[in-house]
Order: structure tokens, then sequence, then C-alpha cells
């Protein structure tokens, strides 16, 4: 499948100049032209990554400011229905926006708009890869191979480094158009965005659970994701329509990475494996297509009765040629490919219906049934694999041929509700959800889930608002067969090599969390007050519970709680304050049994093997802003202060034919503080200061100290916990006109 767009399709900003003269000499004759400029500059001292992970300002020192919004609308009084506007926000940086819009009221509307984004991850590690950052990536001259990492001398000494980072650019263009009386409108949307940077895969060499090496890969990303959208509505006084089509093309410029062995040749590898010939090499992300083809509309049958309903149909497909086996040519491949590539197919269908009722002048009731069939078309294959690029292929008759699971499941829902007004101002909700899913190659055959909810919602008087949510959700299955996937994907002349109470590939008793029997309680209560014109007070509570009670081993229980309280106080051009607090704790237990590919049976069945792990994620923010008006003469003030800390508690025990060392906890804690300035020179100019300090640090004990060889068996990027404090200041002039 090659979708790759014949041209380029992203412009620098730039570009798009010629289309805001056009727009704006289209409506030239509009009367009343009105915006903003804004221009200065900003500084950033020592700055790091992780401060410029979101908004582009990872680099120490200067950088513009230019924000601009300008706006031509018509008279009221006039005739003139033609209108335009354009903006530019962030400029100055590598993140940044562009928005043109123009048409007229009646007829037609255009919108383009044109944005990046960046994501700066790290740039602390380092690779042993003397091309990093390549598809093929390739070991430097005289690279020192060894079974371990502790006999590569060249881990000790300087490596390339390693920059993760992603830049994304999108360009979409929006196009509206109006029929005369207003029944049919057309919508047609464009979008083209694309991604590059640099990411970090592994690569893993190998073939058991005990002889395979890895290493960390500085991979390139070169996607570009092409939309194209068609909708037509048709409106009228009891009744409206919609219908659509939506295309997405997906193509990724690099079919795969491919990496040269650091590691000497083990036990269990065929020798040729091994540094200097051996080779891995992983397939990404394959270029693919979606398509949807779409109807909705809604009808009101009466003045107390409502109708909607919609139907979809999507079609998945992907057929990107698939890599060989095997990189290493060494390496003997006797069964070929079943097929060039997996031709991959996937068909939805959906139906929804909908039905609102009022009953009386209190008493309103909705029922909601909806379908899904989500049908994978993809052929089933024997594949005999080749081992993680180690091994010379095996025959039917082995662990290494395994038919590929072409998941599909149907899904039937239906949910009911009946709001009832009670005394004017309380509203009480019942309803009733119920969905089944049928699921194939899955080791549940089809799972019910029922959830019944009430809700209480009131206002007592015009100062007070609250609202109550309890809900309470079961779910059921049939009888759970953790060895489905193991029939079902390898042959039968391998099974009837393996001892009957073997075959499995995960522990009987272990129990997927996305399939098991589970119950869940849900609470939340939010509270809003206002007990004086000049004071809001909020405050919010909730509480959810889930008891995998029927899993012996798997997720066995996952607990939150949550609480956030505001306030906000206002006097009238004198200040305004606002502050939050929030409070977040989840707590999950798992259950596991340990069991070895050699001791299968009496590992599996041995309680001493058991061992249990909890997890507690505890998260705490606080945030202020003070704003004070004429603090000095035609100037105004506003202070803000943000505190942010998170917490990771891991505790595990384990039975006594096992050991382990203290996981130890991580946190992270961000403080901010602000001051903004603002001061009125004219009626058309002010000047604004703005002034931030902001601290980041954290303890994490998978990068804490951990060097590319302090695993054995993995090479390592290395690296480093980030940690910062930056000052920021920002100096701007903005004319309003």
């Amino acid at each position: 499948m090659n979708i790759s767009p014949t041209a380029p399709l992203f412009w620098p900003p730039w570009l798009l100049a010629p289309l805001v003269v056009a727009g704006i000499a289209s409506v030239a004759q509009a009367s009343t032209t009105s915006g903003e400029v804004e221009f200065g500059s900003g500084y950033v001292s020592d700055s790091q990554f992780k401060f410029g992970e979101y908004n582009a300002l990872e680099d120490s020192g200067l950088y513009p400011i230019i924000n601009f919004t300008v706006a031509q609308q018509p008279a009221w009084d006039s005739n003139i229905s033609r209108y335009w506007s354009a903006s530019g926000r962030d400029l100055g940086l590598d993140s940044r926006a562009l928005t043109l819009d123009f048409g007229d009221y009646a007829h037609r509307r255009l919108r383009v708009d044109y944005r990046e984004f960046n994501r700066n991850v790290s740039d602390s590690g380092h690779t042993v890869f003397a091309n990093a950052s390549a598809t093929d990536l390739r070991l430097p001259a005289g690279w020192v191979a060894a079974t371990t990492t502790a006999g590569m001398t060249a881990l000790d000494g300087p490596l390339a480094e390693v920059t993760e980072a992603i830049k994304r650019q999108r360009l979409s263009l929006e196009y509206q158009l109006l029929s005369a009386p207003n029944s049919w409108a057309i919508d047609l949307g464009f979008t083209h965005e694309t991604k590059q940077g640099e990411r970090v895969l592994y690569g893993i060499i190998g073939n058991t659970g005990g002889n395979p090496r890895a290493v960390a890969l500085p991979s390139p990303i070169d996607y570009a994701v092409n939309e194209l959208a068609l909708t037509a509505h048709y409106t009228q006084a009891r009744y409206s329509m919609q219908f659509g089509y939506r295309l997405s093309l997906f193509d990724n410029d690099h079919r795969s990475q491919s990496w040269d062995n650091p590691f000497l040749a083990i036990p269990g590898w065929n020798p040729a494996a091994g540094y200097p010939s051996g080779r891995g090499a992983l397939a990404l992300e394959p270029d693919n297509r979606y398509q949807q083809l779409y109807f909705q509309g809604s009808m009101r049958v009466s003045t107390s009765t409502r109708i909607n309903g919609s139907l979809r149909y999507a079609l998945l497909e992907q057929d990107e040629d698939y890599l060989p086996y095997t990189i290493n040519t060494a390496l003997a491949v006797t069964s070929p490919l079943p097929r060039d590539s997996l031709d991959g197919e996937i068909a939805i269908a959906q139906a929804k219906l909908g039905l609102q009722q009022r009953l009386s002048p209190s008493v309103q009731l909705q029922l909601n049934a909806a379908y899904e069939d989500r049908n994978n078309r993809t052929p089933r294959d024997l594949y005999v694999y080749v081992g993680g690029d180690s091994q010379d292929q095996s025959n039917s008759a082995s662990s290494r041929a395994r038919y590929n699971l072409p998941y599909s499941y149907r899904e039937e829902a239906a949910d009911t509700s009946l709001r009832y007004r009670w005394l004017q101002a309380t509203h009480l909700t019942a309803s009733y959800h119920f969905r089944a899913i049928h699921r194939d190659y899955s080791e549940v055959g089809r799972s019910d889930q029922h959830r019944g909810q009430l809700s209480i919602d009131s206002r007592p008087n015009p100062k007070l608002q609250w609202r109550l949510d309890l809900s309470r959700e079961l779910r059921e299955s049939t009888d759970y067969r953790g060895e489905r996937p193991f029939f079902e994907s390898h042959t039968a002349d391998y099974i009837a090599t393996v001892p009957t109470d073997e075959r499995f590939e995960n522990h009987p008793l272990l129990r997927k969390y996305h399939l098991a029997e589970r119950e869940r309680d849900r609470a939340r209560l939010r509270v809003n007050a206002v007990p004086e014109d000049h004071l809001s007070l909020g405050f919010t509570l909730s509480h959810a519970d889930d008891d995998y009670k029927h899993s012996a081993i798997g997720l066995t229980r996952a607990k939150q709680w949550a609480a956030h309280a505001d306030i906000g106080v206002f006097a009238s051009e004198q200040f305004e304050w606002n502050s939050f607090f929030s409070y977040e704790q989840y707590r999950s237990d798992q259950d596991g049994r340990s069991f070895r590919g050699f001791a299968v049976v009496p590992d599996s069945q041995n309680p001493a093997r058991d061992w249990q792990h909890e997890s507690e994620d505890k998260v705490k923010t606080l945030g202020s802003d003070l704003t004070v008006f004429q603090v000095a003469p035609a100037t105004d003030m506003k202070l803000g202060y943000l505190l942010a800390f998170g917490r990771s508690e891991l505790e595990t025990e384990t039975g006594s034919a096992l050991s382990s060392a203290p996981v130890p906890s991580q946190h992270n804690k961000t403080v901010r503080l602000s001051a903004e300035f603002l001061h009125r020179y004219s009626p058309r100019l002010d000047l604004i200061l703005k002034l931030t300090h902001e601290t980041y640090e954290a303890t994490n004990f998978s990068t804490d100290s951990v060097e590319p060889n302090t695993v054995a068996n993995v090479i390592l990027l290395g690296n480093e916990t980030p940690s910062y404090s930056v000052n920021w200041y920002q100096l701007s002039v903005k004319y309003r006109f």
C-alpha cells in the first residue's frame, strides 16, 4: 500500500501569507477592523530539556515574542455579510499557531489553521552506535563485544548522545457551504500532519526466557497522516440528518529498524547471531488506511417525543510487505512466509437508536440501544518464526510455529434512565446500563456488564447547588479458559508433544483484569456555594473501588480516592483571588506465582513461589492566583503559585521459595512562582512584564545512577533523572487598534 503524498503539503507559516492577503482583499469593503499585536522578548536562564518538554523553551537564552489577532466584521447596519479574521500565537517559538478564517455569514466559510507542537523527552541518553538516529544502526570500528555488558570496555568511555524529541506539524483546511434556504450545509475538511524526530526502541536478540540480549535503539520517526472528511447536513424544523465520509491515510517513511548485535554469541544461539556477523531487525508501524461511511439523524415526533439514531460502517486495511523471518542470512530458513503481507482487514459496523420521551411535566424517560460488530477478516496462517534473529528455523511441530489470531468481537448494549423533577429544585435520575461482548480467540467467549446508577442534583436556593452520583457495576463472564490462546495459536503437532498439564502459557489461575469478573462501586459528590456575591466555594469528593474477588492470580483490588476544593474571592475593581487544592490516591493489589520453563508443573503448583505486589500513588496539587487592580497608577499585578507533588510506593512480598529486594519509592515535585505586571501606557498601548521561577525535583529508580552497563544483559541509554531550577522573564508591548 503506497499512500505517500505525491508532493509535500507542509508549508512554512510565511507561505500562508497569500491566503491571508486574498481573504483580506475579498472583504475589504467591510467597515470595522480591530485587533491587537504583541511584540517583545523573553529570556530563559539555565533551561533544561524537561522544562521545555511542551513549551519549546528547552534552550537557555533570548527568544522573540510575537502574537497577533486581527479581524474585520461588517457593520451591524450594512448589507455586507463577509468577514475575515487572522491570528498568530507564539510565532517566535518552535511551538506556534497561525489561523485564518474568512467567508460570509450567509453562504460559505473557509478556515486555514497551521500548528506546530514539540515534545522534548530527554537529551541525557547515550548510544553505542556510531550512526545514531538511523534506521540501520552500526557499531563503531573496533567494538569490543562480550556476552554481558561487564566485558564491553567502550561502555566506560564517551558515547554518542541521544536526543529523544518529536515535532508535529499540522495543516488543517475547513470549508463550509450553506444553501440559500439554509436547509443544506456541506462541510469539507482536510488535515495533513507530519511527525518527525527520534525515539528509543529496544532491540532483542534471543529465543528463550533465559538467553535474550537487548540494546537501546535510537530510532528516527517520520510519519505523515492525511485525513479527509466530507459531511452533508440537512435541517428542517422537526428533523435533521447528516451523511458523511471520512478517510485517513497513514504513511511511515521508515519500514524497519535494524542494528548490529553488540553481544557475542551465547549458548542457545546460532554462532552467526553474535558479534560481529549477527544483526537484528524489527518492523515499524506499517502504512494503513481507514475509511468510514456514516449517517445520523434525529426527529421530533411530537412535543414530548424525540428519536435519534446513527449507522456507521468503517474499513481498516493494512497490506505492507512483510520483512523476512530474519535479517541474518547465515540462519537456515526452510519454510517461506505464508503470504507476502498480512493483508489485514477489519470491518466495523455500528448502529445506534435512542428515544427521549417526556412522560409528564416532571418525568422524562430515555432509552438507548447499540450494536457493533468488529469483524477481523485478516487471513489466519501458520508462521514458523525465527526467535529473535538468533536461531535456525524450526518446523510445524515446534513452539515457534504459530497461527495469528484475528481477534473479533460483537457488542450489544442498551440503557434506560428515568429523570424525575421533585420540588422544582431537585432532580432524581435512576439509570440501568447493560453491555454484552462476544469475543473470538479470547480466554472469555462472552462477558456481560450491568451498571445501575442513581443521581441527585439539587439547587435549594440561588446560593447553593449540589450533586451526588452513586453507581454499582457488575461484570460477569462465561468460564475463563486461560489455555484457549495456547490451543488456538499452536499446531496440533506441537500440542501433542506437550504434557497435558503443561498446555498453557499463563498460569491457569491468572485472570486478565479486562476480562476478569469484577465488582465496581463509584461515588461522587460535588457542592458549589456562593454565600456572598463576592465569594464562591466548591468541593468535590470521589471514590472508586474495583474488586476482582474471583481472581486468585492477577489484579485483585484497585481503589481510588480524590478530593478537590476551590475558593474564589472577588472585589470589583480591587482584587480577585482564586485558589484550589486537590488530593488523589491510587492503590492496587496484584498477586502472582512464578514458574520456570524447565519446572512448569511443580512450580505452578507450589504456593511457596507466590508473590504479592502492592502499589500506591499519591498526588497533591495546590494552586493560587491573586490579581490586584491598580496596584500602581494604570498598573495591574497578578501573582501565581503552583505546587504539585507526586509519590509512588511499591511493596512486594514473596513466598519462601523466592527472594526480593525492596523497591525504592519515587517522587516528583514541581514548584512555580509567577508575577505579571500590566501597565496601560495609553488607551491602545500596554506594557507587559512576566517573571516566573520554576523548580523540578524527582527520584526514579529506573534512571537514578543507572549507566549503560548497569544491567548485565541490556545496554541502556544511561538517562539521568531530570531536575532543574529555571528563571523565565518576558517583556512585551501590546498594541490594540
